[in-house]
């Protein structure tokens, strides 16, 4: 591995932008990738904008629709959502080297059922952060306060890639743990997205109002019970204190002031979201158990009557 290592963002959208942008000011080398092409034509011409509270940046960071020519990168930082994972890779496959880790920073599970097709497994990391982050158009986003990244191997263990990694987020300013469990941190934060995600998208409350709200913590609490238990079927520790922990942090006002959850954000904006991806894919793991998951599943079904109603 170089000393400093190439990085791209594949998917850069409100949360992609924010880790290229943190990365770049720590002075990685850094492109961002994306298919939106009026956010990347924005990038180009006038840099990306950072709002953070009351202060703005600007940044003159590279942007691409489309790989570079004879661009290979160290690590490629999947964030597209992950029903966009196959076509992303495909797209852009030619960033990725023999010698390239792709991690999977993604929601849900099924990013990472699809990249063992197309990476071997040994290059595979898997991340999960509570960071947030809201587009506010093309060429900006908004950050918000403090979080917390987790890395991990696919494959499980140990490596100098996934350590390296960890040192170098922790650089940008990301409080980031590498943990040897993969399949926990992958649930734990599809337990955290199952929850806060639709509960904001069907009550159109921002993060820190549904958060603190009793009967929004009540259902919150509810679902990541519910995620839980399937994960444990499956042998998978998932730490309900640890989730719901992350869930408080993350829904503090102070912390996260107005933002508003990837599906919400989709919801108002007229597309399809990612239920299946979170909800959907844990209610159908549960079938095999022959669980029901009355919680999952009646959100579940009100985001999909969207998805099928609204959704573009």
């Amino acid at each position: 591995m170089k000393s400093s290592p190439r990085i791209a963002v594949l998917g850069a959208g409100a949360m992609g932008s924010r880790i290229g942008a943190h990365l770049f000011e720590a002075g990685y080398a850094v492109v961002l990738y994306d298919s939106w092409k009026d956010h990347v034509a924005e990038i180009q011409r006038n840099g990306l904008r950072i709002v953070h509270e009351h202060t703005a940046q600007t940044l003159s960071i590279m942007a691409a629709s489309r790989p570079l020519p004879g661009e290979v990168y160290d690590y490629v930082l999947l964030l597209t959502k992950s029903g966009q994972t196959e076509e992303a890779l495909a797209g852009f496959r030619d960033i990725i080297g023999p010698d390239t880790y792709v991690v999977s920073l993604q929601n849900g599970i099924a990013g990472i059922e699809i990249l063992p097709r197309y990476i071997p497994k040994e290059r595979i990391l898997v991340g999960v952060t509570t960071y947030s982050s809201d587009l506010l158009g093309p060429g900006a986003v908004q950050i918000g306060g403090s979080g917390i990244t987790y890395l991990s191997r696919l494959s499980g263990g140990s490596s100098p890639a996934v350590d390296a990694l960890g040192a170098i987020f922790n650089a940008a300013g990301f409080q980031t743990v590498v943990s040897e469990d993969a399949m926990q941190v992958i649930w734990e934060k599809l337990a955290f997205n199952a929850s806060i995600n639709p509960v904001t998208a069907l009550t159109r409350l921002n993060a820190g109002e549904a958060g603190t709200h009793p009967l929004g913590i009540e259902l919150m609490s509810s679902i990541v019970g519910e995620v839980a238990a399937v994960g444990h079927r499956l042998g998978i520790n998932v730490r309900t204190d640890e989730v719901m922990s992350q869930l408080r942090r993350a829904c503090e006002p102070e912390a996260c002031g107005d933002h508003l959850p990837s599906m919400l954000q989709d919801v108002l904006k007229g597309r399809k979201t990612e239920i299946e991806a979170l909800n959907g894919a844990v209610i159908r793991l549960a079938g095999d158990f022959g669980m029901d998951l009355p919680y999952s599943r009646a959100v579940y079904q009100m985001v999909k009557m969207l998805d099928e109603i609204k959704g573009t």
